[in-house]
């Protein structure tokens, strides 16, 4: 949104967790038809799980790092109208029947810095 300034890293941070998800989806597919006992199909079950650890302990290494540098100082913390952005490129849309593209570009102009 027009408003945001967050950093890159949490970003793809957040998308990690998709990735994640898909590798449980991937186990468990894998997993579903799958009759009692030992299956050749389990060695496919290596690479999803290895893929999954990594990328919970690279997420974790990264957001220890970025939480230790880490500092709120509250004389800074402001609130403006910016945090509105999302309602009324909303509110144009509904309003005023435009697409929200065009509605996201009139009001990241109006609070572009």
């Amino acid at each position: 949104m027009p408003q945001k300034r967050n950093p890159d890293v949490l970003g793809l941070l957040r998308a990690a967790s998709g990735t994640a998800h898909a590798c449980l989806d991937e186990w468990l597919m894998i997993t579903a038809k799958l009759q009692s006992g030992y299956q050749r199909d389990l060695r496919r079950l290596k690479s999803p799980l290895f893929r999954a650890i990594d990328l919970a302990v690279d997420s974790v290494d990264i957001m220890a790092y970025l939480l230790q540098g880490m500092r709120f100082l509250p004389e800074n913390i402001e609130f403006d109208e910016g945090i509105f952005a999302t309602e009324e490129a909303y509110r144009l849309v509904s309003d005023e029947g435009i697409p929200f593209r065009v509605a996201y570009q009139q009001v990241a102009k109006r609070y572009s810095k």
